[in-house]
């Protein structure tokens, strides 16, 4: 397989996973810009005789994220996206336990540090072994998966923290 069609496999295969990674870190309006950089960078240097190519694109995509906001000067944390403001709970007083969840869970996720949750969000969102987000972080798999271990303990304690402070400080709504 010619080098051209090789990349042009791996573009049908991964670009949208890729595009998905950048839109949960945030840049949906650029996903598509620097989904296509990674592309870039893995026709200049994709190693030859990779297994699997997946968790070393995301190691491109990883770097490509960090000169992207660098260059933008943006620091933004990775938040766990919500799309509803909790107004959809006081009209639809059965979801408000869901909402409530979730409000939980990004309270929680903003409250972990960013290595926490690239780790995490590697291995979640997109799917990677922690084998495979080592070599997407450019670390070893033992301290992949020793970071992946102690970030979901921590996001774990996060969630009861959060849930015992929410739960302590509202009241349920009441149908009137």
């Amino acid at each position: 397989m010619s080098n051209d069609d090789r990349l042009s496999a791996l573009h049908r295969a991964h670009y949208a996973d890729l595009v998905r990674y950048f839109v949960r870190r945030g840049v949906p309006d650029e996903a598509d810009d620097l989904a296509a950089d990674v592309f870039v960078i893995a026709w200049r240097r994709l190693p030859e005789g990779l297994d699997d190519p997946r968790p070393w694109l995301f190691g491109v995509a990883r770097k490509v994220l960090g000169n992207f906001r660098r260059t933008h000067e943006r620091r933004r944390s990775l938040d766990v996206p919500v799309d509803d403001d909790g107004s959809h709970a006081l009209r639809h007083p059965s979801h408000t336990g869901e909402i409530a969840v979730r409000v939980d869970l990004q309270r929680a996720w903003n409250r972990l540090s960013a290595a926490d949750q690239e780790i995490l969000a590697l291995t979640a969102w997109e799917g990677l072994t922690a084998a495979e987000a080592a070599t997407a972080l450019g670390i070893r798999r033992s301290g992949a998966a020793m970071r992946l271990s102690r970030a979901r303990e921590r996001l774990r304690v996060q969630l009861e923290t959060t849930h015992l402070q929410t739960s302590t400080h509202t009241r349920p709504i009441e149908a009137t």
